[in-house]
């Protein structure tokens, strides 16, 4: 069952790397770690990750420029991203589709779907699909905002 695509988890709580690194590794994928945006972006250039899972609540909001730093470099553009978080906000969704995600993943989560969700991206490689899938979601998502907004929830979750 090796596969040996390297999954780059950048997350601050050892509880989640450790969880990913585990779930991962049995699947066969190979895992780096970083607990901060610049070991991700120095280990992101030297070792070419296959795919990064991205927590969201990285401290100073860090999550969102090494996100765009990613997406922006010719080195490191094409590396697909799963944003993990404990935020359901459509917020927060919204704006990680729109910097170019592929998939996001709430926490807790369950580790089957961790590995479903890897293995998708992983395998997802057409950029029209998920351009069309990102678009999609992106609609979704704002018609739910305003459903809540005209509802009265006015936080969108």
């Amino acid at each position: 069952m090796m596969t040996g695509e390297k999954i780059l988890v950048v997350d601050d709580e050892p509880d989640i790397r450790i969880l990913c690194k585990l779930n991962l590794e049995y699947e066969g994928y190979r895992v780096l770690e970083a607990t901060s945006v610049a070991s991700a972006s120095e280990i992101a250039a030297s070792d070419q990750p296959d795919l990064v899972l991205l927590d969201v609540n990285l401290p100073d909001s860090a999550c969102w420029g090494f996100l765009r730093q990613l997406k922006a470099a010719d080195k490191t553009a094409h590396i697909p991203v799963v944003l993990l978080s404990a935020q359901t906000s459509n917020e927060t969704q919204v704006m990680g589709w729109t910097e170019g995600i592929v998939d996001y993943i709430t926490k807790p989560f369950n580790p089957a779907l961790l590995s479903r969700c890897v293995a998708r991206a992983l395998q997802d490689t057409d950029e029209v699909e998920l351009a069309r899938r990102r678009k999609l979601i992106l609609e979704e998502l704002r018609l739910r905002s305003e459903l809540m907004k005209s509802e009265g929830c006015e936080d969108g979750t």
